[in-house]
């Protein structure tokens, strides 16, 4: 990103604030996912311009309600590098290996995906892509950080790395399962037409991209995110209970399920 030598003087000037400002995650985490070290300060139309200061106009930067956006979220979250293609992602955005001790004496180390990320133990990240995983799965070696080969407090030879050959296979299924409990439960909560933050999930065929914002006429769902799992229904339909091949959850209560949902589509499709 190119900031000019005009931008980098305004950013630097003082402003009075009426109340919080509330900012995208884009923007303030800009210096985790961007990795760069410079925090990001737009002004918008909740700061107050410094009479003293005439040069500063207030743009018109558009609403995108990104704080209320749990996909948009994602991508605040820290940097960590691909194993696979060697970028730099958030995390998120990625897939957690786990190499877990096989058995007490602490001598062999077996490789796992976990289907929520925790910072514990030893750890690298992947490609969050069914494709590319089965594809690379004969070079998984290369998925070992060096961290591990070469530790002073303990090494590993590659040889004491195991991992089973359906860990992929095992991984999805551990995934739709979550998944699927979480589904059968919302289905049967009595939502109101008036939460707050609305998510839809629909497995209707004619609607497309997987995800999207939609605008409604109807003002209590007037813009919210959706997500399609049509490609997925055969999963799970027959379990839930739904009107009109759709769910409505709240993002606060099932934050969990939505982002399980997030990770499954692009795990699946890309």
């Amino acid at each position: 990103m190119r900031i000019t030598q005009s931008f980098k003087k305004n950013i630097s000037n003082p402003f009075k604030f009426k109340d919080s400002v509330r900012l995208s995650p884009l923007l303030t985490h800009f210096e985790r996912w961007s990795r760069k070290k410079k925090k990001l300060l737009l002004p918008t139309k909740d700061f107050n311009i410094d009479d003293n200061d005439k040069r500063l106009v207030k743009p018109s930067l558009p609403n995108f309600d990104l704080q209320n956006n749990p996909i948009a979220n994602l991508l605040s979250s820290p940097i960590r590098r691909d194993r696979i293609s060697k970028a730099h992602l958030p995390k998120e955005l990625l897939m957690q290996a786990k190499y877990l001790p096989v058995d007490m004496s602490m001598n062999k180390l077996q490789l796992v995906f976990p289907i929520f990320q925790n910072k514990k133990g030893r750890n690298s990240y992947l490609a969050n892509s069914e494709a590319v995983l089965l594809k690379q799965i004969k070079g998984k070696y290369q998925w070992v950080p060096p961290s591990i080969i070469h530790s002073s407090v303990r090494k590993y030879n590659l040889s004491d790395i195991s991992i089973e050959k359906d860990a992929i296979e095992i991984y999805k299924n551990k995934l739709v399962s979550f998944i699927e409990q979480k589904l059968v439960i919302a289905s049967k909560k009595d939502y109101k037409r008036n939460i707050l933050k609305p998510f839809r999930v629909t497995f209707k065929t004619e609607i497309s991209p997987s995800i999207m914002i939609r605008r409604e006429q109807d003002p209590l769902t007037s813009k919210l995110i959706q997500i399609n799992l049509d490609p997925l229904k055969y999963l799970w339909v027959e379990k839930l209970q739904l009107e009109n091949d759709e769910l409505i959850l709240n993002i606060q209560d099932d934050y969990e399920l939505i982002y399980s949902l997030f990770k499954l589509i692009y795990f699946t499709e890309s």
